[in-house]
């Protein structure tokens, strides 16, 4: 005999509906937490993350704008194994819909550090949880909670209806995101190189001036097709990078052939465990260069060894002219150009030939 009544049923519709409302990840938020708190009543409601090993990756959203310091979060991520769904579920990635007090009796909860040092004051006395595995490398918990009043065998069977239409809402989001990241990326790289390695440290997308760059710079490439310098340098930012809402950017990777140099520069997508690499080529200007800004060709010489730090009387020696003949030259650099030192010469001369 069915635990639900029509009343039920009605409500697991309605919440399916809510669901499916839209698509993408701008919305998942609003439609995840709108479905399970129409389905059943509480006072937490949280979706969280972990990786393939079981390791707790963080919150994705909760259902309250609460302070929640950095250190609940690390707190969170010490005692999480004494959550019994934790060894029980999680780590076997399966995907099941439990209340605690199944696995473990109230009183037992109320007395482990997580309940005292996280849930009490926060989330609540009562837990009811669904467990989804999205993909090889994305296992997506929802849990909600309630003060006093444990959660009844039919909400739990409502939540367990709904828990696949919560994982292919998170699945088809995160495709919808793919396909509309790639679009992206198509049309923004034009002059500069993207690679994006995914959760499981595959390269899933590699654009064409990244594959001509990385021959061009690069004798050897990992199993990916990623050269070792690149890699060693992701892989020394991604531990500080992924668990955290915010990364400071690193400083670029620059790497040399002779003549010319590429820049690499790491971003972390920490929702969905992705690096980002992106890569830029620095030629440097030439004298030919400087003397499209309008200048002549003594000028645009005196200009480039200008770009480069040289003082005065470094550049006499190296065009063997004299001191003061450089000083002239700079002083018409100057009415051309409308500028007043010898740093802005450079960089508007610069800003008329890019």
């Amino acid at each position: 005999m069915s635990l639900l009544s029509c009343a039920d049923l009605t409500k697991v519709l309605e919440a399916v509906t809510i669901l499916n409302s839209g698509v993408g990840l701008a919305s998942l938020r609003d439609r995840t937490l709108n479905c399970v708190n129409s389905l059943i009543p509480n006072e937490f409601a949280v979706f969280d993350g972990f990786d393939s090993g079981g390791e707790y990756s963080g919150y994705y959203w909760h259902s309250h704008d609460l302070a929640v310091s950095a250190t609940w979060l690390e707190r969170l991520a010490e005692v999480i194994d004494e959550n019994p769904a934790y060894g029980q579920i999680v780590l076997k990635r399966s995907e099941e819909t439990f209340r605690v007090s199944d696995l473990i009796s109230l009183s037992e909860f109320h007395n482990t550090n997580l309940y005292n040092d996280v849930y009490k004051n926060v989330c609540g006395d009562t837990q009811l949880g669904t467990t989804m595995a999205v993909s090889s490398s994305v296992y997506v918990t929802h849990s909600m909670y309630r003060d006093k009043l444990d959660f009844t065998e039919s909400e739990r069977e409502m939540l367990r209806l709904v828990a696949p239409h919560l994982k292919a809402a998170f699945a088809n989001a995160f495709q919808f995101e793919s396909v509309d990241r790639e679009r992206r990326y198509l049309s923004e790289v034009t002059s500069r190189g993207m690679i994006v390695i995914g959760a499981d440290g595959k390269a899933i997308f590699r654009s064409r001036l990244a594959r001509e760059w990385i021959q061009k710079y690069f004798s050897r490439t990992g199993t990916n097709g990623i050269p070792v310098e690149i890699a060693d340098h992701v892989k020394a930012e991604s531990s500080a990078a992924f668990g955290k809402e915010f990364h400071l950017p690193s400083e670029p990777l620059t790497v040399s052939n002779g003549t010319e140099e590429l820049r690499i520069t790491v971003a972390f997508d920490t929702l969905r465990r992705e690096v980002l690499i992106f890569l830029e080529e620095l030629r440097p200007h030439t004298v030919a260069d400087f003397e499209r800004s309008g200048v002549t060709r003594r000028e645009a010489e005196i200009l480039f060894w200008i770009g480069r730090g040289k003082t005065d009387p470094e550049i006499a020696l190296l065009l063997s002219i004299s001191p003061r003949t450089v000083q002239k030259h700079i002083e018409h650099i100057f009415a051309k150009l409308g500028v007043e030192t010898r740093t802005a010469a450079v960089m508007r001369s610069l800003e008329l030939i890019d």
